[in-house]
């Protein structure tokens, strides 16, 4: 039987590298349906500093160019981002069938998320006993740098970053280390991996396994 899971091909930008001390400054989105790949939704925010604890680094202003005034200018308290894209992901949920998340390298993005949704409602405060956020998203993901490192096995790129592949591509990103254009960026790529194994069958994807997936293309 075919389910129709959506995707949520996600990023965001953070004030440094510690969740637990900096601050998650943006996120973006784009679901995609899970049979067609068209887009079905876009969101696209700044998150207000949440209390006086948490900071952003030097070296993470000066690489994404969002700064605390910038924030306090543009961005929305983060209790709102959080009710706001719970709200959009409940609705794109199939029978019982969540979304799934797509980024690149989205271990780092999990992470982030996991904190401030625990940071928000408290750990362990959903539904089974986990992070909240897995109420309204699969807790299993799709990370477009694994599924590089699967494809690209003979040396046709320098590195794995999100740039060095789009451009391997074709795929341009006018504005990188900014959430929403590595949004469209990854969106792309994530097509183009699917195409791949759509037409190629496992082969399109060298090892990855079927079985391992926890929903379909």
């Amino acid at each position: 039987m075919k389910v129709n899971q959506n995707f949520i091909v996600l990023d965001t930008e953070t004030g440094g590298f510690n969740p637990e001390q900096n601050l998650l400054t943006q996120i973006g989105f784009i679901i995609l349906d899970g049979f067609s790949l068209q887009e079905k939704y876009r969101y696209n925010s700044y998150i207000y500093p949440y209390d006086e604890q948490h900071y952003i680094t030097k070296d993470a202003a000066n690489l994404t160019g969002i700064t605390m005034d910038k924030l306090k200018k543009e961005g929305k308290p983060l209790k709102v981002v959080l009710e706001e894209i719970s709200n959009i992901w409940k609705g794109f949920k199939v029978s019982y069938y969540l979304p799934v998340f797509v980024g690149h390298n989205f271990s780092f993005d999990q992470m982030y998320l996991e904190y401030v949704f625990d940071y928000v409602y408290g750990k362990n405060t959903g539904r089974n006993g986990v992070c909240k956020m897995y109420d309204f998203v699969l807790k299993s993901s799709i990370d477009t740098m694994v599924w590089a490192r699967q494809k690209f096995i003979n040396d046709e790129v320098a590195n794995f970053k999100l740039e060095t592949i789009g451009e391997h591509l074709g795929i341009q990103n006018a504005s990188a280390h900014d959430a929403f254009a590595d949004v469209e960026q990854t969106a792309d790529i994530f097509k183009y991996f699917v195409s791949c194994l759509r037409s190629e069958g496992m082969g399109g994807i060298q090892t990855i396994q079927r079985k391992e997936m926890p929903f379909q293309f």
